[in-house]
């Protein structure tokens, strides 16, 4: 019994060492707050469903829906853009790719950025791109709203401000 004792506080008294050292490894100061970032605190006072952005240039190549997303002015009087129509250095753009059994990929990126910035593989579905639907033409555009369809489902686009839904049409048997 005695033996059980030491081999049990030995455990304890390792494990205590284990995490201190833990503990002691990590630096607060390398990790930064919400509160120094410039996004964070953005997007924590941002009410849901609002956004900044609208929709510049919406055109579909190659099978792919392709937009800019452009900073929308505070006044609501059209965008910060200069210079009548060209791509800012803040401008985003969006691209909607719609892929077999309801995957749809949604990806934003930097028009312009001093160097590259990673992507992450497609490591969930092998053989991702064999599995590609071409986007073929919009059903309905305006000036507010695009709507594409996909086998099964509906993907609407609202230009200003800017949000996109994802709509599961009912099939009719």
């Amino acid at each position: 019994m005695d033996g059980f004792k030491l081999t049990w506080s030995v455990v304890v008294l390792v494990g205590l060492l284990a995490t201190s050292v833990n503990v002691a490894a990590w630096k607060k100061d390398e990790f930064r707050r919400c509160d120094q970032s410039a996004f964070c605190k953005d997007t924590r006072n941002r009410e849901p469903g609002s956004s900044n952005l609208e929709v510049k240039d919406l055109k579909i190549a190659d099978g792919v829906l392709r937009a800019r997303l452009v900073p929308s002015d505070a006044r609501g009087g059209g965008t910060t853009e200069q210079g009548g129509g060209g791509e800012e250095e803040g401008d985003l753009v969006l691209e909607i790719k719609a892929y077999k059994n309801g995957i749809v990929r949604l990806k934003v990126t930097e028009e312009k950025h001093p160097e590259k910035r990673f992507e992450v593989p497609d490591v969930l579905v092998k053989d991702l791109e064999d599995k590609k639907l071409w986007l073929q033409r919009f059903v309905e555009k305006d000036d507010g709203s695009s709507m594409v369809h996909l086998s099964g489902h509906d993907v609407v686009l609202q230009h200003k401000p800017f949000q996109v839904f994802f709509l599961l049409r009912s099939l009719k048997p």
